[in-house]
């Protein structure tokens, strides 16, 4: 059974390199949340972050999520959780396994519903709205029977491996 906890940042370096597996195996990559920049982002962009890792089990012998999240920093009756990101990030996506994102990311919102209170709201930003990351929330929205919403969409230059142009 997977299993969530969250940690503080100063406890990456710690899981570095099972952080690094998962970034290698990961549905949507994003080098923002890779462990050789997100140790070093986190040391410099300080915050109230908490990062959810999702394990396959509890002995945490093989990392399948990884969710840095911005914490809410009052204490009010609904509060939203935010996927952390700096200003100078463009990629909001979570790590996830690609063979188990669905689970992974179900075991995330379990753990959002059991330790973060009563959360009125998860907002994951710059994330890519045709991406598998965003395709895999949707359906576990409609899954669970909870609504999503967009803010600001927009679309960002995105390099292809096509050799020439009219390829």
């Amino acid at each position: 059974a997977l299993f969530a906890e969250a940690v503080r940042p100063d406890q990456l370096p710690l899981i570095h390199d099972v952080a690094k597996s998962l970034a290698a195996r990961t549905l949507e990559p994003n080098a923002f949340y890779e462990p050789a920049f997100l140790v070093h982002a986190l040391h410099h962009f300080k915050g109230r972050v908490s990062i959810v890792l999702v394990w396959a089990n509890t002995q945490r012998t093989h990392l399948l999520g990884l969710f840095p999240l911005a914490m809410p920093r009052f204490d009010v009756a609904a509060p939203v959780l935010r996927g952390w990101i700096t200003p100078y990030m463009t990629n909001g996506a979570p790590l996830m396994d690609a063979d188990a994102a669905q689970s992974v990311f179900a075991c995330f919102m379990q753990w959002v519903e059991d330790e973060a209170g009563a959360a009125a709201a998860v907002i994951f930003p710059s994330l890519s709205l045709n991406g598998p990351v965003a395709a895999i929330m949707r359906a576990h929205a409609v899954r669970a029977g909870v609504l999503t919403q967009t803010f600001g969409g927009r679309t960002r230059a995105v390099m292809s491996r096509a050799k020439s142009v009219d390829e």
